[in-house]
């Protein structure tokens, strides 16, 4: 069957926007078969579908989770379409909706600078899951957010023993919708490095990022957090490019709002046959 695709590319964290109507009982068969197409470059795949909450457009991630870098990328390819067809270039607002929440995103997207902003939302919560001494892993801060939790392994860049351990455990106790399992280094004086591996039990599916927009603004929710500071911002270096985050909390200690940023590209349609 063929597909018509186009390839969004926030931070380096390319997505398979799938434009066809796929029946959602499809959607990880063909999601899978597109990413292992080594020359398309996926890292994770997305279905366009009709809005169902008066957005301007709606995606449905491959495995119904959600992702901040595809919303962003989304909002972008949506403002470019309406720049083509007349509509007001340069700096756009548009409204988008993704899987994994019932919220409505504003993404605010510049035509003219490559970027796209957008709101996210706010983390429900965090826990401490004790791994034990193996590895020196202690307790890890596990933030909870709207279809995704993140581990923040601070101090710590990647090794394949303690990501196989990390997710083993996840798998048999805790796992989530979708797990990211993020190494964090640096200090906000020389810069945070961020290393994010993204585990979707729906697919099966487990994929070294080269960002990763929730993982991102977890990260700095948890940093401001854990500082006590009314407002965070923190650019984070990942293997695919910066991602900029910002969150607010009030003097009682409440978070009001948080959102990601960066560099995004989006190319044309094309016809992919599986």
């Amino acid at each position: 069957m063929e597909y018509q695709i186009r390839i969004g590319d926030p931070a380096g964290n390319k997505t398979v926007f799938i434009m066809n109507e796929v029946p959602e009982e499809k959607r990880a068969e063909v999601a899978n078969a597109l990413l292992a197409r080594k020359e398309l470059g996926g890292e994770q795949a997305a279905f366009i579908v009709p809005p169902k909450a008066g957005g301007d457009g709606r995606i449905e991630m491959m495995g119904g989770e959600f992702c901040g870098n595809a919303l962003r990328c989304y909002g972008y390819l949506l403002a470019e379409d309406a720049a083509q067809n007349g509509c007001q270039s340069g700096i756009q607002n548009v409204r988008v909706e993704i899987s994994g929440t019932d919220q409505v995103f504003t993404v605010t997207a510049d035509l003219k600078e490559h970027t796209a902003q957008t709101q996210m939302p706010i983390p429900l919560g965090y826990d401490y899951i004790d791994f034990g001494q193996r590895y020196d892993l202690g307790a890890i801060p596990v933030i909870r957010m709207e279809g995704i939790w993140h581990l923040i392994l601070e101090h710590r860049t990647p090794e394949q023993e303690v990501i196989d351990y990390v997710l083993a455990v996840m798998k048999k106790k805790y796992m989530p919708d979708a797990l990211g399992i993020l190494f964090m280094t640096g200090s906000q004086g020389n810069g945070r490095q961020l290393f994010p591996y993204v585990y979707v039990k729906k697919t099966d599916s487990f994929v070294q990022e080269s960002s990763c927009g929730s993982g991102s603004l977890a990260c700095c929710w948890w940093l401001t957090k854990r500082n006590g500071s009314f407002t965070g911002n923190y650019n984070f270096l990942q293997p695919g490019g910066i991602i900029r985050t910002r969150v607010e909390y009030t003097k009682e200690g409440e978070c009001t709002g948080g959102t990601i940023g960066g560099e995004v590209a989006v190319g044309e349609a094309f016809t992919v046959s599986l």
